[in-house]
């Protein structure tokens, strides 16, 4: 519904500065306009049954079923999103929410909490998949991070391991250290090699290792690799940067 109010909204921004200024002039009053029409609760039910489909796919299993010409995509989005959210959320700390779900929602599917650090300057949460029932038949480990993760703070380690050609995820570690006062560089290669020697406990001990030019993931490596290589082969394991 539209009203002859003169309505404006006038955004400034200073990318410099970080800074943004927000005027809104409302020249006439006129009447409150009407709430949209709420979703029903027969429809709201069918989402919360479903929110393992995205909202498009939603939107078209739902026209099959009802008549949605008064309910907009937006809407179908917010009732998704907060069911979605509903299912993982447990805390409004997301480590503390992760951590959660790791160990009481996850664990029955085969995903194990296997380093978990949560303090003032350091936070690391890692897991490994089901896929690491695996691991002793893995002889090639791909190591990659992901950085500036979940708004910014937070860098994502993966491990993949090559079975029959094709790649799979074995475990992933989030650490954030932007709060140390310390050697960054050096927590970061403690934290991995913590990372690391979890998943060598689940017997991953591959002959090869590849990684980019991250260092704290190679000096990790190499810390570790004459103990991979102790419990699995006579030799040293193979550390491919690329």
């Amino acid at each position: 519904m539209r009203f002859k109010c003169e309505g404006q909204l006038r955004i400034r921004v200073d990318l410099v500065n970080s800074y943004a200024c927000i005027i809104l002039t409302h020249n006439y009053l006129h009447e409150h306009p009407e709430n949209s029409h709420s979703i029903p609760e027969n429809i709201c039910t069918k989402i919360r049954q479903n929110i393992h489909l995205e909202p498009l796919q939603l939107r078209k299993y739902l026209t099959k079923k009802y008549d949605l010409s008064d309910i907009t995509p937006k809407q179908i989005y917010f009732c998704w999103s907060s069911s979605t959210q509903s299912a993982y959320k447990f805390d409004d700390d997301p480590v503390k929410s992760a951590i959660h779900l790791l160990k009481n929602i996850y664990q029955c599917r085969n995903c194990e909490l296997i380093v978990e650090k949560n303090t003032s300057n350091i936070v690391a949460i890692a897991f490994s998949t089901p896929i690491i029932k695996y691991a002793q038949q893995i002889e090639e480990a791909h190591v990659d991070a992901t950085y500036k993760t979940a708004k910014g703070r937070f860098e994502l380690y993966g491990v993949v391991g090559e079975i029959d050609g094709s790649g799979f995820p074995l475990a992933y570690c989030l650490m954030d250290t932007s709060k140390n006062t310390g050697n960054n560089e050096s927590v970061r290669t403690q934290l991995l090699i913590e990372y690391f020697q979890e998943l060598r406990n689940r017997r991953l001990m591959p002959k090869f290792i590849f990684t980019d030019k991250d260092f704290a993931e190679i000096n990790a490596v190499e810390k570790l690799a004459n103990v991979f290589m102790s419990m699995a082969y006579q030799g040293t394991t193979e550390i491919c940067i690329y």
